[in-house]
């Protein structure tokens, strides 16, 4: 009777320990089938909730961080060993409920057969404690795993960030090098410039001595050659007033190459040239002229308000003075004459100068004979010339520009009659 009691309260207890065993392995099993669900490349073990239809539905997994380093990969595989180390151990769990149950199911036949339930039991709680343990480590190793994870991205982030920064490296190494390549360009160009210049003052160094002008033929082809230069001169001169600036140096060197023979540039790019230097010329004259014509027109238009006459030649004067003492046609008469343009621009000053011009009246141009004929001696008159009578659409450069209406301040000295 006592062994009945006893085996009845063992049956019992293992009753409540296969209950309770049964709450934890769902529980464990619940978790697991969870972990393992998160990764397609591990297997479920044991999909406990299909063998246990009486267990509560397990919630959806989360997803599973991405594996993709070292630690990562080593954390997943103790992950897995763990995961079938717990498969084994159910299975074990599993046959010991089954030869526990068979056990219970058939009365016990003594006490050897008490002493097998109480090992099975003992066996059974063993399992279920490894279980437990094994559970533990799965969750340590879930969490070292998620760690893992976080890590690896915060570095993926951070290789992010350098490879931006180092894509802004390479822009600005970009820069410099193309800002040095043009620093070396402009200093290659400083250098060639300053080679050539060294050059042209060791052949001006080199340059024989001036020639001798003992000999009338020696001082003759000097003469000659000075009067082209200042005629070279005064045609630079020109050609600047006509808004064309010629280097002195380029032109001394044409000059050189047409003595020595050997032009740097061929005859079609010469007559080029000059004919693109004509085209400047005429462009700057035409300018020039309709400016002064304009201030012509303007001026002769204020003059007139004064009550100046027009001469048949068509220039216009304003008497001063009359003076006194008629003049003669075969007089000499001494004036004194200022030219100046409409913006009082003074091209010529005999007064200030202290000159006088003395000559017959009838030598004087037609404008001013006509002009002086109208005073007496001692008389003054002023002048407005239009630039048809003056110096016509040419002008006289650098000072009288072309189409340019011509002022005249005239007084008679003194006459002296035949």
């Amino acid at each position: 009777m006592k062994a009945r009691l006893t085996l009845l309260s063992f049956c019992l207890l293992a009753a409540q320990a296969s209950a309770g065993g049964n709450a934890v392995d769902n529980e464990g099993l619940q978790t697991l089938t969870s972990i393992t669900q998160q990764n397609s490349d591990i297997p479920a073990l044991l999909n406990y909730a299909e063998r246990t239809p009486a267990l509560p539905a397990h919630t959806s997994a989360p997803t599973a961080p991405a594996v993709k380093n070292g630690e990562a990969s080593r954390l997943m595989k103790t992950l897995r060993e763990q995961q079938a180390e717990m498969g084994r151990q159910e299975k074990t769990i599993a046959a010991l409920r089954a030869e526990l149950q068979a056990l219970k199911q058939r009365p016990p036949a003594n006490d050897a057969a008490l002493q097998q339930v109480e090992k099975l039991q003992q066996a059974l709680q063993q399992q279920q404690t490894s279980w437990q343990q094994q559970k533990a480590a799965i969750a340590d190793t879930q969490q070292r795993f998620t760690q893992a994870e976080e890590a690896l991205q915060g570095k993926e982030r951070e290789l992010q960030a350098s490879r931006q920064q180092l894509a802004k490296q390479h822009a600005e190494l970009s820069t410099l090098t193309l800002q040095m390549n043009n620093g070396r360009e402009q200093r290659e160009a400083a250098e060639r410039r300053a080679h050539d210049s060294a050059e042209k003052l060791a052949a001006l160094q080199a340059e024989k001595q001036p020639p001798v002008l003992d000999s009338e033929p020696q001082q003759q082809a000097y003469a000659v050659g000075a009067s082209l230069g200042g005629d070279m001169l005064k045609l630079l001169a020109d050609r600047a007033a006509q808004g064309v600036s010629l280097d002195r140096e380029r032109v001394l060197a044409g000059v050189h190459d047409a003595f020595s023979g050997k032009y740097r540039l061929d005859e079609k790019a010469r007559n080029k040239a000059l004919y693109d230097s004509a085209v400047a010329v005429n462009q700057h004259q035409q300018k020039e002229k309709e400016q002064a014509l304009a201030a012509g027109k303007r001026y002769l238009a204020d003059f007139k308000k004064k009550g100046a006459k027009s001469l048949p030649d068509g220039a216009w004067y304003h008497i001063e003075y009359a003076g006194s003492g008629k003049i003669e046609a075969d007089s000499t008469v001494d004036v004194v004459i200022k030219e100046s343009l409409p913006d009082g621009t003074v091209i010529s000053d005999m007064e200030h100068s202290g000159k006088v011009l003395s000559q017959r009246l009838d030598a004087y141009p037609a404008v001013f004979r006509a002009a002086l004929s109208k005073l007496e001696n001692h008389g003054s008159l002023q002048l407005v010339v239009p630039p048809e009578k003056a110096y016509g659409d040419r002008g006289l450069p650098p000072k009288i520009p072309p189409g340019a209406t011509m002022i005249y301040q005239i007084r008679i000295v003194d006459v002296q009659k035949k």
